[in-house]
């Protein structure tokens, strides 16, 4: 299996614009493991012909947070409207869109710039990243994987410039980390941080350590980071494989 590492926009990657060939990603394999190979071909844009994908209509606070501490706040444009009610406000919305912005509401900002200011400090204080910053990698990186068979794709949040540590950023309604870890296995998490980590072991020779950080969207939107340990990692290589070998026969 080779790798290569991909700089390509997000409408890029789920459109498959890596390879002419269906790819797995963690989000079909996790729909090949809670419900069948049927279902994740219907989710294929590559394999069903009609395929679209959906757009949430409405602001969602996790989605925006997430573009945010990723890309920077002005990734969201703020606009002067108290609802999408009026045809001047959904011409805007559309315009912000059309430009690859997140548009929100006034009144939506200050939850957006809250959770963006508590997940700064939470990195700067984070003794497991050892002292990284944001600054210190690049976000939503793409690796390619692939051999005679079979093409594999996965979108990083955060890769360390030395590629040694992957940040996974969460953001849930769950209300304990203890709950957040019980959702691991069910939510496909264990299988994403074996993918992922598994990619980068294969594109520089060393096993980098992944770690979630997972925000909550109600105040006091705390923040928490939560590695892997080696037993999660095994059983969601195990699931991945299992995801994984059958594809060619699905296909």
């Amino acid at each position: 299996m080779k790798a290569r590492l991909i700089n390509m926009t997000a409408d890029e990657y789920h459109a498959n614009g890596m390879s002419k060939v269906p790819a797995y990603s963690n989000s079909i394999g996790k729909i090949i493991i809670n419900q069948s190979p049927l279902h994740a071909w219907a989710a294929h844009p590559l394999l069903n012909p009609a395929y679209e994908r959906v757009e949430k209509s409405a602001f969602d606070l996790g989605t925006a947070a997430h573009a945010a501490l990723l890309e920077g706040l002005d990734v969201c444009r703020v606009l002067e409207f108290d609802d999408w009610r009026t045809s001047a406000a959904k011409d805007a919305k559309y315009a912000a869109r059309k430009d690859k912005k997140i548009p929100m509401l006034r009144k939506d900002y200050p939850a957006l710039a809250m959770m963006y200011a508590v997940a700064q400090e939470a990195i700067s204080n984070c003794a497991d990243l050892g002292g990284l910053r944001l600054s210190d990698g690049k976000p939503e990186q793409t690796i390619h994987m692939d051999n005679s068979e079979t093409h594999i794709k996965m979108r990083l949040d955060w890769l360390s410039d030395d590629r040694r540590v992957i940040l996974d950023y969460k953001t849930t309604a769950i209300e304990s980390p203890r709950a957040w870890m019980r959702s691991i296995s069910s939510s496909g998490a264990d299988m994403q941080a074996a993918l992922y980590s598994g990619g980068v072991e294969v594109l520089t020779g060393e096993e980098p350590r992944f770690i979630f950080m997972v925000q909550e969207v109600e105040l006091p939107t705390a923040c928490y980071f939560i590695g892997m340990a080696g037993q999660q990692l095994e059983r969601g290589q195990r699931k991945t494989q299992f995801a994984i070998n059958p594809g060619p026969e699905c296909l």
